[in-house]
């Protein structure tokens, strides 16, 4: 079975400006030995739909194959930015709500 890694599980933007889209990339890697699916990648919080295989079509990671997945941010108010990137898969050690990225900024 496929196995999900990402490194690091904790991504920083750093200092972000409230209203200002941020372009983050988070590597999955599948380093199980067999092929992993990657049917949905979401936001916890605020709901934003970064990858859906019902729409874009099936992602495979191949053993030992890292992926780069774009996400983008936006604070909506000043102070500290935390967010849950949500990645759904058939990956052995993924439940059934998904394989959890942490995501923070500081918003200005």
């Amino acid at each position: 079975m496929g196995v999900i890694e990402v490194k690091p599980r904790k991504v920083s933007a750093g200092e972000i400006k409230v209203g200002s889209p941020v372009k983050l990339t988070i590597k999955v890697k599948n380093t199980g030995d067999a092929d992993m699916d990657i049917t949905k990648v979401v936001s916890k919080k605020h709901g934003t739909v970064y990858f859906d295989a019902a729409t874009a079509g099936k992602m495979v990671i191949r053993p030992n194959e890292t992926k780069i997945i774009p996400v983008e941010i936006v604070a909506k108010k000043p102070g500290r930015y935390l967010d849950y990137v949500m990645i759904h898969s058939n990956a052995r050690n993924v439940t059934d709500k998904g394989y959890k990225v942490v995501v923070v900024a500081m918003a200005k």
